[in-house]
């Protein structure tokens, strides 16, 4: 529709003003990057190389070209709408899997098929609980649980850690916790046969096990 293209065209450009508004978004475009593996692929170009491109070749960009990579950069940054979200709300896997497969082959073909599994890794972290009780929807944890995405499942640990956010200090007992989820977390993941993502989880956990041990030492007055 013309009104969409419009809004489109408006978010695209005051896109870093819109990502520091409070409660503010780009939600066009986050839905036209879940909409559209194309654009996806289009928005990764902007910011990152293709790993086909020689080894130590470099192309100056222009104050414009710098302002839209930046842009895209924080279209990414900010992408919460995922995949096979549809307008109610509810999550559509199937449409998650054809999304994904559209993305893998056209980013293989551009090489930019690591940075592409990185960035739906990160913005995974905010994946839907699956309908029959999985904490994470059976058709993401499929996904995630494939050989080929490496750097998906790790990119999925960084972004569930960013989502934690600015937290107090509680001498490790808050750490103990959620290590005591996600190791929760991992084990349902292995009883459902998804044994990849089971073992990043189980390592997220771990990172929080030794957290705990970190901060229960720590004196919160201690400068040094």
């Amino acid at each position: 529709p013309a009104d969409s293209d419009e809004l489109f065209n408006i978010e695209w450009a005051y896109l870093p003003l819109l990502n520091r508004l409070d409660g503010g978004g780009a939600k066009v475009l986050e839905q036209k990057l879940a909409s559209s593996p194309a654009f996806f692929c289009e928005v990764l170009t902007l910011v990152f190389r293709s790993d086909k491109e020689p080894e130590g070749s470099k192309t100056e960009l222009s104050e414009g070209q710098k302002r839209i990579g930046q842009n895209a950069y924080s279209l990414l940054h900010g992408w919460r709408i995922l995949p096979g979200t549809q307008a109610d709300g509810t999550f559509n896997g199937d449409q998650f899997t054809a999304w994904l497969t559209e993305v893998k082959k056209h980013c293989r073909e551009s090489g930019h098929l690591g940075v592409a599994m990185s960035q739906l890794g990160q913005a995974l972290a905010y994946a839907p609980q699956d309908p029959g009780g999985l904490w994470i929807h059976r058709s993401i944890a499929a996904a995630l649980d494939s050989k080929d995405v490496p750097e998906m499942r790790r990119a999925l640990s960084t972004g569930l850690f960013n989502k934690r956010g600015v937290h107090g200090f509680s001498h490790g007992e808050e750490e103990k916790q959620m290590a005591v989820e996600y190791r929760q977390k991992a084990k349902a993941l292995s009883d459902n046969g998804f044994h990849r993502i089971a073992d990043t989880i189980r390592g997220f956990a771990e990172g929080y096990e030794r957290d705990a041990e970190r901060e229960s030492r720590r004196d919160i007055f201690d400068e040094r």
